[in-house]
């Protein structure tokens, strides 16, 4: 066999190849479009019979049929709208059920949208590009300077975590709010604001409504965490998402949670977060703003005082939600564990831990992310 026809037969085979795959994939499409179908006929059906809609069966049914239709072919457009009704349908069947393993699995499917999102939403590289294809630069600033606000948490008849010692968790966080405010705002580029300046109860709607009425760029909510864990230890960034793991869970229903008031209902809180799936830009940003804050804590908190890294985690925090713009919640330490109780009574400790979060946020206004974020 001479070298031209082997040359040749390669390139048949690779052709014959990616014929196929091309034929797999229109096999797939098709099948898609047959099941989205079925999925959506099983759908009207559901709705259109009381009778039906009594049974867990018929949900799990539909249910399974959009499931069907986003796994035939995943690329293919119709996939994301299967993913979608698949995880409205669930959280629907949650509603009537009650069950916790319903809400776990329309949250699951949340966080399998968003993820989808933000895979689409990336450029190859992570680079933006024009529509000739060519790299653009990252957009500069459009204004000299950032509005920040900073939330302490709980406040006034909800005392929020406390300690064997009485240190309470709504007192710790202003204090530190306020310190933050004070090193940030020698910066004259920064504009600091407080959602609460005093010992007043705030509601959670109002906190979010506030950093939306003001137009803020940054939005950080400082609380003091707890666990039935005594020797748990450590400091926590959250950014809006599924639970990372059972304590972020166990974390943000305790957060979520006021005295005298109901807590938010879990699916209103998936709910938000199905509606909110498109933002994948604001997710950037405030995973970016989480990773700034937190290295600055270890770095700098961590230079005096024995410091563990929890990691950046999700969560379904009511704070995190509707805000417009990037957000995180930080949990400076543990009132349960009696050695951060203690150090959380001292000024000097608290100081250390404004700096770490001052600088962290000064840290994330000067990165490029940030100034793509002013486009």
């Amino acid at each position: 066999m001479t070298r031209r026809t082997i040359v040749l037969c390669f390139i048949g085979t690779i052709a014959s190849i990616g014929a196929l795959s091309a034929h797999r994939e229109a096999i797939g499409a098709t099948s898609a479009s047959v099941l989205m179908e079925r999925a959506s006929t099983c759908e009207r059906r559901l709705l259109a019979s009381p009778s039906l809609m009594k049974l867990r069966s018929s949900w799990e049914r539909c249910i399974a049929r959009y499931a069907a239709a986003a796994s035939a072919a995943p690329a293919h457009p119709l996939a994301r709208t299967a993913l979608q009704r698949q995880a409205e349908l669930t959280l629907a069947l949650s509603r009537r059920s009650g069950r916790r393993q319903d809400a776990d699995a329309a949250e699951r499917l949340a966080v399998r949208l968003r993820a989808r999102n933000a895979d689409q939403a990336a450029a190859p590289d992570g680079a933006a590009t024009s529509a000739s294809g060519a790299r653009s630069s990252p957009a500069p600033r459009t204004r000299p300077g950032i509005r920040v606000i900073i939330d302490p948490g709980h406040g006034g008849k909800d005392p929020g975590a406390v300690g064997d010692a009485g240190v309470q968790e709504k007192d710790v966080v202003l204090d530190v709010a306020k310190r933050v405010r004070t090193v940030l705002s020698k910066d004259r580029r920064v504009t600091v604001i407080l959602t609460r300046a005093d010992d007043r109860f705030l509601p959670l709607e109002a906190r979010t409504a506030f950093a939306t009425e003001r137009r803020a760029d940054l939005f950080i909510s400082i609380h003091a965490n707890s666990s039935p864990r005594r020797a748990a230890t450590g400091v926590e960034t959250y950014v809006l998402g599924g639970s990372s793991d059972e304590d972020a869970r166990a974390t943000a229903e305790r957060e979520n949670t006021t005295p005298g008031q109901a807590a938010p209902n879990t699916n209103a809180l998936i709910q938000a977060m199905l509606a909110d799936l498109s933002d994948t830009t604001r997710e950037e940003h405030s995973i970016a703003l989480a990773h700034s804050v937190k290295e600055s804590f270890v770095r700098t908190v961590g230079a005096r005082y024995p410091v563990v890294d929890l990691g950046i985690k999700r969560a379904p925090f009511y704070v995190l939600l509707n805000t417009g713009m990037p957000s995180i919640l930080a949990e400076i330490a543990f009132l349960s564990n009696p050695e951060d109780e203690r150090r959380l009574a001292q000024t000097s400790f608290r100081q250390r831990v404004a700096e770490a979060l001052a600088a962290g946020i000064l840290a994330y206004a000067a990165s490029p992310v940030m100034a793509r974020s002013a486009e």
